[in-house]
């Protein structure tokens, strides 16, 4: 049981997603934030899902993080986090 949790925590950080969240910049615009996380993720699938949400608009890019993911019940990562802001033109 505790090696299947263990595969399933890991494959989870392999695969990764990419997630969004609206947040509101300091004049009152909207923002989001747009996380890339796991192995398989690149900045492209950010940049890409920064282009799916302003289409034609076009962004602007208000911030760019890029960390190593956390490990899981001590086990090495080399899967890494990414954050993207962005605000629509």
């Amino acid at each position: 049981m505790k090696k299947f949790i263990i595969i399933f925590l890991l494959l989870g950080l392999i695969c990764g997603c990419v997630r969004v969240s609206e947040r509101y910049t300091p004049d009152g615009g909207v923002a989001y934030s747009i996380k890339c996380a796991g192995s398989i993720n690149s900045w492209d699938r950010c940049y890409n899902k920064a282009g799916d949400l302003c289409k034609y608009k076009g962004y602007e890019i208000l911030e760019k993080e890029e960390t190593p993911s956390r490990s899981v019940m001590n086990q090495p990562t080399t899967s890494m986090e990414r954050i993207m802001v962005i605000r629509c033109k």
